[in-house]
Order: structure tokens, then C-alpha cells, then sequence
């Protein structure tokens, strides 16, 4: 009954958005990047426990997602819990493209650049680049990326 009650919630929420948006404020404030893998991540969940309706709504989100954090400001990147949600969202099949755009961008000193580099030859398919980089990365994931950023 509580999975319903949520799904319900998430659907009105979503499909309510472009009406949200249209007469939202131009000054409100955009939502953290971290929230918004955090809900990417629930909508997964949903899918994985077998819910039919919530892939295409998995996809909607991403559209979105991806399009808030091409307009999120640069000082956003600096909360280390926005920076990782970046790379959260890149490996559960966000666009490797919004990500290289805000790495332009932002100045990420608390990632590791090995992280960076092999989580995009991840996303774009590059196995061989990915497992490389990784293959020297395990003791850097344990101090670099913390568990309470990705759960």
C-alpha cells in the first residue's frame, strides 16, 4: 500500500511538472543535484521491483535531471555531495555529455581525476579504458568516494 501511495505521489509530481514550471517563479530556487539523483535512483527502484509505468517516467526524469544540471551554476559543484551525485548519475545511465559540459565548467578538487576519467569510459562503452583506470582506482574509491553520497 505505501509503494502505491508513493507511486501515485510520483506520478502527479511528474506529470504536473511542466505545469509547475510554467508558473514557477523565475527566482525560485533550482533543487540540489544531489536530490535529484537521489529520486533518479528511486524511480530505478521502481523499476527493478517490476513496475511497468515508472520506465518511462525513469526516462522523463533524466531529460530533466540532465537539463538541471546544465543550468545549475558552477558554485553548486563545490557541496561534495553534488559533485559525487554527478557521477551517481552518469553510471546509472545519465548522458556522459551534460557531465563533460559541467566538468568544463566546474572545478572538482575533491574527485579524484581517475574517478572522473574512468567513469566517463564507462558511460560512453569503453570497457577496456574503464577497466583499466579502475584497475588502479580500488583503494582510491574507498577514501574518495564516500557510501552516504551514492545510497
Amino acid at each position: 500500500m505505501m509503494v502505491r501511495r508513493t507511486m501515485q505521489w510520483l506520478f502527479f509530481g511528474f506529470f504536473s511538472l511542466p505545469l509547475a514550471t510554467a508558473s514557477a517563479q523565475v527566482n525560485s530556487p533550482a533543487p540540489e543535484p544531489y536530490l535529484l539523483v537521489r529520486s533518479m535512483r528511486m524511480l530505478q527502484d521502481q523499476v527493478a521491483s517490476g513496475r511497468p509505468e515508472a520506465l518511462p517516467m525513469l526516462n522523463r526524469v533524466l531529460g530533466h535531471i540532465a537539463e538541471q544540471l546544465r543550468s545549475a551554476k558552477p558554485e553548486v559543484w563545490q557541496k561534495p555531495a553534488n559533485a559525487y551525485a554527478i557521477f551517481v548519475y552518469l553510471l546509472n545511465g545519465g548522458n556522459p555529455e551534460v557531465v563533460r559540459t559541467i566538468l568544463t565548467s566546474a572545478k572538482l578538487e575533491q574527485i579524484a581525476p581517475k574517478l572522473i576519467a574512468g567513469s566517463l569510459a564507462y558511460a560512453d562503452g569503453d570497457s577496456f579504458a574503464s577497466s583499466r583506470i579502475s584497475r588502479n582506482c580500488r583503494p582510491m574509491f574507498q577514501a574518495s568516494l564516500p557510501l552516504r553520497f551514492i545510497w
